[in-house]
């Protein structure tokens, strides 16, 4: 046996198993987000008279690992100027609650299956903070991702604050 096949059995023979193969699916919520998407995000102006603003914006997500994923934001805020966000998710073991991350800011919601159609999975994310409650819808199908923030009024009408849409552009 020559040099070369004896060090490539010894390390074949001592080199650790290969973890990846291993690894357990990503969680359903997380299953199809993977990739490019191209879309919009529209909210309300905060600047009298507080129309609605719509802008340009892609998203490029990774997973990190099953229940993490790591999304980078690319926005057209006018002519010349690009804005650029990085934000991480990451669901509970549990399954009930749902950290978004975006620069130092963490929020952390209560999460909340909602129904949703064939192929499709929805869900309800929750949390108060300061007396107020905020609302995000969370829906992603095999080619479409919807998010909607809502703040929700003393009377219990929710108060629209953005709205993310957006289309599969990779396969």
């Amino acid at each position: 046996m020559n040099r070369r096949h004896l060090l490539g059995s010894l390390v074949a023979i001592l080199s650790p198993q290969a973890r990846a193969l291993y690894e357990p699916e990503p969680m359903a919520l997380f299953r199809g987000l993977p990739g490019r998407w191209r879309g919009s995000l529209t909210y309300r102006d905060w600047s009298p008279p507080h129309g609605l603003v719509s802008l340009p914006c892609e998203l490029f997500v990774a997973l990190n690992s099953p229940s993490q994923a790591s999304l980078y934001f690319v926005f057209q805020d006018g002519p010349g100027k690009v804005v650029h966000s990085y934000d991480r998710w990451t669901v509970s073991e549990a399954g009930d609650t749902f950290a978004w991350a975006s620069g130092k800011e963490t929020s952390t919601y209560d999460l909340t299956p909602l129904p949703a159609a064939a192929g499709e999975t929805a869900v309800l994310l929750t949390r108060l903070q300061d007396g107020k409650t905020y609302r995000q819808r969370l829906r992603l199908g095999p080619k479409t991702l919807h998010i909607e923030k809502f703040e929700v009024e003393a009377d219990g009408r929710e108060s629209f604050r953005n709205r993310y849409e957006f289309a599969r552009t990779d396969a």
